[in-house]
């Protein structure tokens, strides 16, 4: 009998977005930068970048980045960013997920997933919580 074994991945690294100028829609930044403060001390790289100077061409770059990670997870994202993903970073602080081995995110915050007629949304705060938990802090 062969035995079946699952990959877990592990995380390699979390990117947060965020315009330091503009309030955000219903995220508290001040708690996402402490759970990003924990989980750097406890050896997950977390990367924070403020959008408020930031190109659009490069602002662009990200916001194509979430798309493909969207795509890949089948996440929704048009409800918490609109339509183009226009508020990415700016009004709807978000935050790129990377496994290790791979070379674009593999998931982004916020989002929602439907199943059947079942919709859950996802936050940042709710997922740092969570592998803040998996991992002991």
């Amino acid at each position: 009998m062969q035995k079946v074994v699952k990959m877990i991945k592990k995380i390699e690294k979390l990117v947060f977005f965020w315009d330091s100028t503009i309030k955000p829609w219903s995220v508290d930044i001040r708690t996402i930068m402490d759970y990003l403060t924990g989980l750097s001390d406890m050896g997950v790289r977390c990367e924070l970048i403020d959008t408020k100077d930031m190109a659009g061409a490069e602002l662009e770059h990200w916001r194509m980045e979430a798309r493909i990670a969207a795509m890949w997870r089948h996440q929704e994202v048009r409800r918490p960013f609109d339509r183009g993903l226009l508020d990415f970073g700016k009004q709807v602080p978000a935050l790129l997920v990377y496994e290790e081995g791979e070379k674009v995110a593999t998931a982004v915050y916020p989002h929602s997933e439907k199943r059947g007629e079942k919709r859950t949304d996802f936050s940042i705060e709710d997922f740092l919580k969570e592998l803040t938990n998996s991992l002991g802090v």
